[in-house]
């Protein structure tokens, strides 16, 4: 990713298939396909959540904090595309 720029970044995974794709400003840069799941229970008390840039606490050799900023951060339970999602190249009215 460029510095200084805002991109649209999109990450799916398809827990059925375990289709995993993602995409930078539209274009899929990533897939593939895995046989891991997630766990259905966490236990709080590892501390156990959803970390953006960065691990549920700051203990340790693993602290990276995001350097950068986040506009707008949406969880969705299916899996879409960035048709799905309305995204629209820069400079753009409309999605592709």
């Amino acid at each position: 990713m460029q510095l200084n720029r805002w991109t649209h970044v999109l990450a799916s995974f398809d827990s059925k298939t375990g289709q995993m794709s993602m995409w930078l400003d539209g274009d899929k840069v990533a897939y593939t396909r895995t046989s891991k799941r997630p766990f259905s229970q966490l236990l709080s008390q590892y501390a156990a959540g959803v970390g953006v840039g960065n691990v549920q606490n700051n203990h340790g050799p693993h602290n990276q904090p995001l350097n950068g900023m986040i506009a707008d951060l949406r969880l969705y339970s299916a899996v879409l595309t960035p048709e799905d999602v309305a995204w629209a190249s820069p400079g753009s009215s409309s999605p592709r």
